[in-house]
């Protein structure tokens, strides 16, 4: 998926650089491993991550890490979660389709 998801990147959006994600290293790279090598370790051992991945998935439309993402936070237990994960998690979806279930479970982490 890498080589030719950049390819498509720069292609239809040629003004698009690398430099101007506006992220850690570690998130940064997190996000290469994942286009590169469909590699979602970073993300499990650190919430953030997975949160930072799921908003980049929505500014270059990549369905495969939509789902991943999406799948992963859904069967992180409760208990993992900070509230300020959760309130990150509430207003990334509450206006997006096709994220019920997501912003439901943002719901139930802020009632507990």
């Amino acid at each position: 998926m890498g080589i030719a998801w950049f390819h498509h990147l720069f292609q239809s959006r040629p003004e698009e650089k690398i430099w101007k994600f506006r992220m850690t290293e570690e998130r940064l790279t997190a996000f290469l491993k994942y286009i590169y090598y469909a590699d979602a370790e970073d993300p499990k051992k650190n919430l953030k991550i997975a949160m930072e991945l799921l908003k980049i998935r929505r500014k270059y439309k990549i369905t495969s890490m939509e789902k991943g993402m999406t799948d992963f936070l859904l069967e992180v237990p409760t208990t993992a979660f900070t509230w300020e994960i959760a309130l990150d998690l509430f207003c990334l979806t509450k206006k997006e389709k096709g994220f019920e279930a997501l912003k439901n479970k943002a719901i139930e982490l802020m009632k507990w």
